[in-house]
């Protein structure tokens, strides 16, 4: 086997061997943590050319590297360019035992640390066989990495083991043998978003059955519906899309894929929140077009009112043409009353009112108008009122899902270590202390609700 690597050797340019040395076997062990990592490295360095000593410094790059040791000494040179001092013997090989922490290839995205670099390094002298090992951080799981290999688990730590030579993987080792690896709590992060989603989807189950109940009321106002019912149709597929997505995650998290079901729950968010944008604009549609639909109409009764109005105020009307011109004003009246309805109520379900009203004949216009219906405003205020409070119930519901996402973030920090303990707790309680008194105002405001449905003042 010796002479197979001394003819690759051979084979190579120049400047691989151009030291006369050559790494017999290199191993390395990165402890990976939060901040930083700590590495643990031996070379073992052997003389290519059999006839004579070789006597000289090599430097080792090893990035921001600090608390330095080599050969169990701490090392107190330049820390960015770590010299050896070798003096090998022909035939002869030497031992050099390197430790140190450095964190200039770890970077974060999205609470994910990701280490990137070269796991050997490039250097002019060529490594026989090596032994690369990454540890995790204990209660931490590797995501994505490359080059693939199975992981192993060793109680609260996982383990990637590379192990190449020369004559298996050249090109890994000539390049210095490149990595990409993700790590984090996958486990908590993966509980955190699925409990996100969850909460996320139900708001955009209830805002696409809000926006379907405005459509559905517009249909009887002769609107034009179609953009309305398009976004509907899609904030329904993209809720389907999310709860499959949320059954996934939920899935992989028991088969102890953390983050597998960490994309999953992402993804399930990702299509509620779409969910929730396009069952907003179904509604808004819905309503303009609601809107519109009831301006045309009170138009066309203005037009037909003013008409009337120019007739002789002593004119004398036949019995029939009185009877059609009441059921025309009472007609006129109550599309009145809807559209008024509508203007102070932003309608969310809207039904039609029924209203009753004892007219008198009137012989003419001037003196209709001046005639109040009492009992229909008072109606009218008692239905404007619970709206009002409808949407008053609907606004601390909306800020109680806020609050509770609040806890969830302070969650997510304090796991990332960006809140004490303290902190945590005394935030913890403020945010539940407010959604405490939110449950009591929205106790408070159904109460109130059910008198004024069941007509009491």
């Amino acid at each position: 086997m010796r002479w197979i690597f001394l003819f690759v050797i051979a084979a190579l340019p120049a400047v691989v061997h151009a030291q006369n040395i050559y790494v017999q076997e290199h191993n390395l062990t990165y402890y990976l943590d939060e901040n930083d990592f700590f590495v643990e490295e031996k070379v073992i360095f052997r003389n290519i050319v059999e006839t004579s000593l070789f006597d000289g410094d090599i430097y080792l790059v090893r990035g921001n590297a600090r608390d330095i040791k080599l050969n169990g000494q701490i090392y107190t040179g330049e820390p960015s360019k770590i010299k050896l001092s070798l003096k090998i013997w022909a035939k002869e090989g030497t031992h050099a035992n390197l430790t140190y922490r450095r964190s200039d290839m770890l970077y974060e995205r999205d609470s994910t640390k990701l280490f990137e670099g070269l796991a050997l390094g490039k250097y002019p002298w060529l490594v026989h066989k090596t032994n690369i090992k990454f540890i995790s951080p204990k209660n931490s799981q590797f995501g994505s990495f490359s080059p693939k290999v199975d992981k192993i688990r060793e109680r609260d730590n996982e383990i990637l083991f590379y192990s190449t030579s020369i004559f298996e993987n050249i090109s890994a080792i000539q390049d210095g043998f490149p990595v990409r690896i993700e790590y984090a709590n996958f486990k908590e992060l993966a509980l955190q978003e699925i409990a996100a989603s969850k909460t996320l989807i139900g708001e955009a189950a209830y805002a696409a059955l809000d926006a379907n109940a405005t459509i559905q009321n517009a249909q009887s106002y002769d609107a034009n519906l179609t953009a309305a019912a398009a976004s509907c149709t899609r904030s329904a597929q993209l809720l389907q899309d999310a709860r499959a997505q949320l059954q996934l995650a939920e899935a992989k998290y028991s088969s102890k894929e953390y983050s597998e079901s960490l994309k999953s729950a992402k993804g399930a968010e990702g299509h509620a929140r779409g969910a929730l944008r396009e069952a907003e604009k179904a509604k808004n549609l819905g309503n303009f077009e609601m809107q519109a639909a009831l301006q045309r109409r009170i138009a066309r009764i203005e037009s037909n009112l003013t008409q009337q109005a120019q007739l002789p105020k002593n004119l004398t009307l036949l019995p029939e043409a009185g009877k059609a011109e009441e059921e025309g004003i009472n007609y006129t009246l109550a599309l009145i009353a809807l559209a008024f309805l509508f203007g102070v109520l932003v309608i969310v379900k809207a039904r039609q009112a029924e209203i009753k009203s004892s007219v008198q004949e009137f012989r003419s216009i001037d003196e209709l108008k001046r005639k109040r219906f009492l009992g229909f405003e008072r109606k009218v205020e008692a239905v404007k009122k619970s709206t009002e409070i409808a949407a008053e119930i609907r606004r601390l519901d909306k800020e109680k899902e806020k609050l509770k996402l609040g806890i969830e973030n302070l969650r997510k920090k304090k796991v990332a270590n960006e809140v004490t303990k303290k902190a945590f707790e005394s935030e913890r309680k403020e945010l539940e202390e407010k959604i405490r008194e939110i449950d009591s105002n929205v106790d408070a405001l159904q109460k109130e609700l059910r008198k004024l449905k069941k007509g009491k003042k």
